[in-house]
């Protein structure tokens, strides 16, 4: 999309990625991401217990398949979208978008590292 203000390139691609909110460090929650980009991440979210907003401070920890350290950064929520559910039975769902506002220049250096990667053996 022409305005698409993006600053970095996105990459749709399933990571393990654990997150907590700073409020409260001990409910730490597992999911996959949606996209990856240098400049943040997009997961989907099935627990409520946390009650994300938009501008919350979380926590991160994401699982790469070439390195048995995760990249560990803070982020803040940038926006939440609620998906509808399909059945009664289904739970709560919600995507959300995180800005990366504290990371270490080597895990970014991984992130770009394993986008590039992704997107040459697209090629």
């Amino acid at each position: 999309m022409s305005d698409d203000k993006r600053k970095f390139v996105r990459l749709e691609t399933l990571l393990e990625v654990v997150h907590r909110k700073d409020s409260h460090p001990s409910a730490a929650i597992l999911t996959l991401t949606n996209n990856i980009s240098q400049g943040g991440v997009c997961f989907i979210n099935y627990d409520e217990i946390n009650n994300f907003n938009v501008a919350d401070l979380i926590s991160l920890s994401l699982f790469f398949p070439f390195d048995a350290d995760p990249v560990k950064t803070k982020g803040k929520v940038s926006w939440i979208k609620n998906h509808a559910k399909i059945s009664q039975d289904d739970k709560d769902k919600y995507e959300m978008g995180i800005e990366f506002i504290e990371i270490q220049e080597i895990d970014k250096k991984k992130i770009e590292q394993y986008i590039k990667e992704k997107l040459n053996s697209k090629t």
